[in-house]
């Protein structure tokens, strides 16, 4: 039992009918010109894959890569000059001298003789070591003399005397984001 009503059926044959009608007026030009379907290897023959006499297949027209010079384009361009290879190249610094940047905080520091009031402490250089710490938010700076490592249990690479720290910053701001300069 078919699900087709009479009037469908009668549509459908006269579609099949014309379109095995139409093809052979198609593909009576389709050996004269390029084809425009897009294909892989030989050039796509309809009369051939229907199984009619068309043992003539021809190439594929040619493929980009094959008219812009014979080999294939590095992203649609030419290839590279050259072979890629290692090359060094030498960054030089920005500033003259040592720097670090690290966290800083504040604790009450005791000044002793050659410091210029302003102790500090920092286990990145000697002791008695001038340097300057600028806040990295505001740009603010203080120099200081280091007089040695902060204490064992203090978490920041560098301590501040608290006058010192609040010339550059709050005190509830700590630690800061600074730069060590020496």
């Amino acid at each position: 039992m078919s699900s087709l009503e009479p009037g469908e059926r009668k549509r459908l044959v006269a579609a099949a009918v014309t379109t095995i009608a139409a093809l052979p007026l198609l593909l009576a030009g389709a050996g004269s010109g390029p084809s425009r379907v897009a294909t892989i290897g030989q050039q796509a023959n309809i009369s051939s894959a229907l199984g009619a006499s068309g043992n003539d297949a021809t190439p594929a027209a040619a493929s980009p890569a094959e008219q812009l010079g014979g080999s294939p384009g590095f992203l649609i361009g030419p290839p590279p000059a050259t072979d890629p290879s290692e090359v060094a190249i030498a960054v030089p610094t920005s500033r003259v001298g040592n720097s670090i940047e690290g966290k800083a905080t504040y604790q009450h520091l005791v000044s002793e003789q050659g410091d210029g009031g302003h102790p500090c402490a920092f286990a990145g250089v000697a002791p008695r070591t001038p340097v300057t710490i600028m806040d990295l938010d505001n740009g603010k700076s203080i120099a200081c003399t280091v007089f040695g490592p902060p204490n064992p249990g203090v978490p920041v690479p560098v301590v501040l005397g608290v006058a010192d720290f609040a010339s550059i910053a709050d005190l509830g701001q700590s630690p800061i984001n600074v730069r060590v300069s020496w």
